[in-house]
């Protein structure tokens, strides 16, 4: 499955652990948007730590089981590529 990254929040603090919230424009999916949750002392952080930046393309995405709406943090993705996100209203001129 493939996913464009459409925003990465800052670091929060929930279930225990400091977080970061990824999420996506998913390519032939209903819903069109995904998200996942990151935590840097997990073990599958280092299938995710080189490829935070927005506008990145990735593949190989997996969903939860029975969740539509969320990729598995313990999928290993793959960047394809890089879609620079739209210029913000005053960054135009």
């Amino acid at each position: 499955m493939k996913g464009t990254i459409t925003k990465i929040d800052k670091k929060k603090w929930g279930n225990g652990a400091d977080f970061q919230r990824l999420y996506f424009d998913m390519e032939r999916q209903r819903p069109r948007w995904a998200k996942t949750d990151l935590v840097e002392d997990h073990n599958n952080w280092r299938n995710w730590k080189d490829l935070l930046k927005v506008g990145n393309i990735l593949e190989d995405l997996e969903l939860r089981d029975g969740d539509p709406k969320t990729i598995d943090a313990d999928c290993k993705p793959r960047l394809i590529g890089y879609r620079p996100p739209p210029a913000k209203q005053g960054e135009l001129f």
